[in-house]
């Protein structure tokens, strides 16, 4: 049988008012696709890695980022595109994609894909984001930065970016930027995160529930307001999930 390793995060309040998990999709031998009553095994032939995370089209088919297991340099990530009826799948990746590991993935309107990860092991270390036309080859970055890039999200018209950066591109942001996905221009959310202890603020998470951007992460305010590393954002501002975590 197949195994399956996965790593849950889960966030609670001491509060007891709510509970949020979050799951992320850790190692896999065989990506699994639920047919009620059963579960049937899919694509036994991707070997080891990981299946990071998945962005679904309109139509059902998925594309896929696959870390390679270890993170093997000689073995480079890629992204697939699995058709849930010829159940074929086509590798996405290019010339133009470098990197060493996939963080995050993102669909946006059936039309471009943008993807985060780690760019290099052996020298510097940068962390960027591509994005590509479904119909097209190349990719083309759009960002870089020397600190970690987490976690990618859509909320409105933009591309949320999380991470531990306080640099974008040359530019400061801390841990969380936008960039507009119609005019292609970064900018920073209004009340910018911050934590009291230096080098310590990040976001690991970001969700559009429909309405807001979940935000969660090591942080205690945005500007003045104290949000204790999870958060609701939207147009209106930063808003708590009742007191946090304490």
């Amino acid at each position: 049988m197949s195994k399956i390793s996965c790593m849950f995060k889960q966030v609670f309040s001491r509060c007891n008012t709510f509970v949020l998990t979050l799951l992320c999709i850790g190692s896999l031998d065989v990506l699994f696709s639920q047919t009620a009553p059963n579960w049937s095994s899919k694509f036994d032939h991707l070997d080891y890695g990981q299946i990071r995370e998945v962005a679904e089209t309109s139509g059902g088919d998925l594309y896929m980022a696959k870390n390679n297991n270890e993170y093997s340099l000689y073995a480079p990530p890629a992204i697939l595109l699995y058709n849930h009826i010829t159940e074929q799948i086509i590798d996405q990746s290019s010339a133009s994609f470098t990197l060493n590991t996939i963080t995050g993935i993102k669909l946006v309107g059936d039309s471009v894909l943008y993807i985060s990860g780690l760019a290099n092991y052996t020298g510097p270390v940068y962390n960027r984001v591509y994005k590509k036309n479904v119909n097209s080859s190349q990719w083309q970055q759009i960002c870089q930065t020397d600190k970690d890039i987490n976690c990618l999200e859509v909320y409105g018209n933009k591309l949320f970016i999380g991470g531990n950066f306080t640099n974008l591109n040359g530019s400061n942001f801390s841990y969380l930027a936008t960039y507009d996905i119609t005019t292609g221009v970064f900018d920073s959310v209004p009340q910018k995160l911050s934590h009291p202890v230096p080098n310590t603020a990040a976001v690991y998470c970001l969700k559009n529930n429909g309405t807001d951007l979940i935000v969660g992460g090591v942080f205690l305010n945005a500007g003045t307001d104290t949000l204790n590393s999870i958060a609701l954002y939207n147009s209106s501002g930063w808003h708590s999930l009742n007191k946090g975590l304490q």
